[in-house]
């Protein structure tokens, strides 16, 4: 059973959590899983205990809490109305949405990368985390949901697909780090029925066990 678990993931590019309990709690690390070696057969394999060696090649050199924090926001309602002085056409003016914050308090001792889902109805919508920006260029329909995953340095749509061109050209993957302590979360975007929302969700970085 061991072995079946440890068969390397499809796709050569494809990482995969490896879960340890370490002093009572739970951490992960990610990578590849690679050889190992079936254990001898002896007089303690038949009591219950055998001895594997097993290799995981590291993606990433940090390691994570195995719990993930989230924090989600919504956004309030743009509004619109028309104009009153006399013209002919039937001008609007229309304001955006107002932003909606909070604050995160992120642990460890490492930065820990984010993972930003917005779900729409809105256009143009962005989370800012402190100095660090997560903007999305265009718009998202009521049934649209995008996540910005910068552990994975991924942008992707509910179906899996990449979409990597509606990152906004004012947000690099590589800044998407939040460093241990408390953090003000700010999420906008322009919305007339004010059910857009983000999603904010990291986990507690270390740099060693």
């Amino acid at each position: 059973d061991l072995v079946r678990v440890w068969q390397p993931p499809e796709g050569a590019l494809t990482t995969v959590p490896l879960r340890y309990r370490l002093a009572d709690r739970w951490r992960r690390v990610y990578g590849r899983p690679r050889g190992i070696s079936l254990p001898t057969t002896d007089i303690m394999v038949h009591q219950g205990r055998a001895e594997v060696e097993a290799t995981f090649d590291l993606a990433d050199p940090l390691h994570y809490s195995d719990a993930e924090s989230s924090l989600s926001l919504g956004i309030v309602p743009a509004s619109s109305a028309g104009l009153t002085f006399p013209t002919t056409p039937p001008f609007t003016w229309r304001s955006d949405g107002a932003p909606q914050s909070r604050f995160a308090a992120v642990s460890g001792d490492a930065p820990a990368p984010l993972r930003v889902t917005f779900t729409g109805p809105v256009v143009r919508p962005w989370v800012r985390v402190s100095d660090v920006l997560v903007q999305l260029s265009g718009s998202l329909a009521y049934d649209e949901v995008v996540t910005v995953d910068a552990r994975a340095m991924t942008i992707t749509r509910a179906d899996g697909a990449s979409v990597p061109g509606l990152l906004s050209s004012r947000t690099r993957m590589a800044d998407l780090r939040l460093s241990p302590g408390s953090h003000e979360v700010t999420f906008g975007g322009s919305d007339l029925t004010g059910t857009a929302t983000a999603t904010v969700a990291w986990r507690d970085a270390f740099r060693s066990l």
